[in-house]
């Protein structure tokens, strides 16, 4: 069995102290996904910070692997290693490019919400006027789908989480 920590935040900073990680990993999950920006950060620091802890995992290779699929996270897990993948809240970081989403998939983000908290051009938050997915949001998740990432619904409003008429799918 896979146990997860579906959202885990470190500071977001290039040279973060991985620590809070581990403790997961001593208590016993076989998968993390780290988050690496948000609407409000410039997408220079969410560069920034992807390239980091890819160094940092990198640098451990006998403590972590940057997972691409479900069968990475049971590898790891049978040979002691934390699997490890990114998760972005917000849209705003894809720049309204759904082409974007597959350049971030390549880079280890594996889930995306597509709102944090506050309205976007893509979809609804869950601290704003409500309202579902935009247009371009109905493009986002056909990127969405077609990468391969989750969305999660973490900060979505209500009218986006009860109205969606989409399945988002993953790749194994």
């Amino acid at each position: 069995m896979i146990l997860w920590e579906a959202h885990a935040c470190l500071p977001l900073h290039p040279q973060a102290d991985f620590a809070p990680i581990d403790r997961l990993h001593a208590a016993g999950v076989n998968y993390v996904s780290i988050n690496i920006g948000m609407d409000m950060n410039p997408l220079s620091q969410v560069m920034s910070v992807i390239g980091g802890f890819r160094t940092t995992i990198a640098a451990h290779p006998d403590r972590y692997v940057l997972a691409s699929s479900v069968d990475d996270i049971e590898r790891a897990a049978a040979a002691g290693k934390l699997a490890i993948g990114f998760d972005l809240e917000g849209a705003m970081p894809l720049l309204e490019q759904p082409a974007m989403v597959a350049l971030y998939r390549d880079l280890g983000v594996r889930q995306m919400h597509f709102a944090y908290n506050r309205n976007n051009s893509v979809a609804g938050g869950c601290h704003d006027e409500e309202r579902g997915l935009t247009a371009l949001g109905r493009r986002m998740v056909a990127a969405v789908n077609e990468a391969g990432v989750l969305d999660g619904l973490l900060a979505h409003g209500p009218a986006l989480r009860a109205s969606r008429s989409w399945t988002p799918r993953a790749s194994r």
